[in-house]
């Protein structure tokens, strides 16, 4: 039966890089898909357990090659508990009761641009930052498997020659994974209008998959990050009398809407509160009000609404696109999508 959620998509940056050369695509078939598709990995938190389901590799876009995404669903399953009830007659009452609760969310990651598309299919399903550190368990896990089984295989091959668990580990680092969301250019202007004074920005850059950025300036500083072998760079604005709001929206448009920095900022309100708020404070959202009967069909209708939409950007060098399409069509191949 076809089922209605009156809700909305999600949009974030689904960064994945194995140390600084290798990124999502060159591991996908050994260890992203799989992290994925494993229905027997769990993630436990007190009386709560998160995991992946009705999982399946989903051709998004036809085209030489098409476009291909993981869609499936992001289970919470955990126990609602309540204690006590009001009644008018007699107020507070002792009423303890638990019941089973699942809430879930359809997820769909685009292998082609690494961008990830989320709805919450009910109140109380599991936030993009649980399905992050979910996925980052997850990914290490067959990270693992996929590094002994690398040296099995050498070993078989080769059994004269010692491969250590350690040369391939620096051949293929772990595993760091990034969700971050994107930004709509009107969701961060109406946070940053929040404040009568903005005191601090801190901008975090995080390695991208293969995107260029699109401000020049933070590429720049990016580039000098890379030519001193920073593992983290962080640019960060202070002005205990006030940024410059118009300035700062400028210059933060460009970073958010790709979803390659954390951001952070704080200030005043106009009542004189404090505040602050990161990326998932002006997250965009995109409506979506529609039924779907299975995995695959809802997969498809949150493609189109996303691709549709202006937030679909992601400038890849030329020097790296035929490169990713070959690693696109392979999977399409080996997945026997018709």
């Amino acid at each position: 039966m076809a089922t209605k959620y009156k809700s909305s998509l999600e949009l974030a940056n689904f960064i994945c890089k194995f140390g600084k050369d290798l990124n999502l695509l060159d591991l996908a078939e050994e260890v992203v898909i799989p992290a994925f598709l494993d229905t027997s990995l769990q993630r436990v938190y007190t009386d709560t357990s998160y995991f992946f389901y009705d999982v399946e590799i989903v051709k998004l876009l036809d085209g030489d090659p098409p476009v291909l995404g993981i869609a499936g669903r992001f289970i919470k399953d955990t126990t609602l508990e309540r204690n006590q009830i009001f009644n008018k007659d007699y107020g507070l009452l002792q009423d303890p009761i638990s019941m089973p609760s699942a809430l879930s969310a359809v997820f769909v990651l685009i292998l082609n641009t690494h961008k990830l598309i989320y709805l919450k299919e009910n109140k109380g399903a599991a936030l993009l930052s649980t399905f992050e550190t979910t996925c980052q368990r997850f990914i290490n896990i067959k990270h693992d498997e996929f590094i002994r089984s690398q040296k099995e295989h050498a070993e078989e091959k080769e059994p004269e020659d010692k491969v250590t668990l350690k040369s391939l580990r620096e051949k293929y680092p772990r595993p760091d994974v990034d969700i971050i969301p994107l930004a709509s250019p009107d969701s961060l202007l109406q946070f940053i209008n929040r404040f009568e004074t903005l005191n601090n920005i801190q901008i975090k850059l995080i390695r991208p998959n293969d995107e260029l950025d699109n401000s020049k300036f933070f590429a720049a500083v990016r580039e000098q990050g890379n030519e001193i072998q920073a593992q983290q760079t962080t640019v960060a604005y202070r002005n205990s009398n006030g940024l410059d709001k118009k300035e700062a929206y400028a210059q933060l448009q460009a970073v958010t809407a790709q979803g390659n920095s954390r951001i952070d900022l704080s200030g005043v309100e106009p009542s004189g509160l404090k505040i602050k708020g990161n990326n998932e404070n002006f997250k965009a959202r995109l409506a979506f009000d529609s039924t779907f009967e299975t995995i695959k069909d809802a997969a498809r209708k949150m493609f189109v609404i996303f691709h549709n939409s202006s937030l679909n950007t992601s400038l890849l060098p030329e020097s790296t696109k035929d490169d990713i399409l070959e690693k696109i069509s392979k999977i399409h191949e080996r997945s026997g999508l018709d």
